[in-house]
């Protein structure tokens, strides 16, 4: 698993935690005009804008998404050893996958896929919000 360069440097310098503290915290609006900017001049998507506005929208939102950056931010994983994991765990392990996911879209999973024959790939119709909630309510079924 890879880490985005604007993660890594808003997260791991000192002057890019400065600033996304500044742009998230106290200094919304600036932000949100230069994601506004790109957009009109093409570099985003208008679905990747509505999703910024709509987690950005609160205090609270933004609290959430700043502190949890700098929770997870050194955090690392080792993707041989999930899949060393996944291949030696005699249980059922399913992945849940949204149709229509932007965050981990469908066509990154097919080299996974041949990798994890064991593994079931649950593909449903959604979101990765959607989905998220949709895996959490039937493994609690389950218990």
């Amino acid at each position: 698993l890879q880490q985005k360069f604007w993660y890594f440097f808003s997260t791991k310098t000192q002057i890019g935690h400065y600033f996304l503290k500044q742009l998230l915290l106290k200094k919304i609006h600036f932000l949100l005009t230069l994601l506004d900017i790109f957009y009109k001049l093409g570099v985003f998507k208008v679905s990747f804008v509505r999703f910024i506005h709509s987690q950005l929208n609160t205090p609270e939102k933004r609290r959430r998404i700043y502190y949890t950056w700098m929770v997870y931010r050194d955090l690392q994983l080792n993707s041989l050893q999930i899949i060393q994991s996944l291949l030696s765990n005699s249980g059922k392990s399913v992945f849940y996958l949204g149709a229509n996911d932007a965050i981990f879209p469908l066509r990154k999973y097919s080299v996974w896929k041949k990798r994890l024959p064991s593994v079931h790939w649950e593909v449903r119709p959604g979101n990765h919000t959607q989905i998220f909630k949709i895996a959490l309510l039937e493994i609690a079924a389950q218990l």
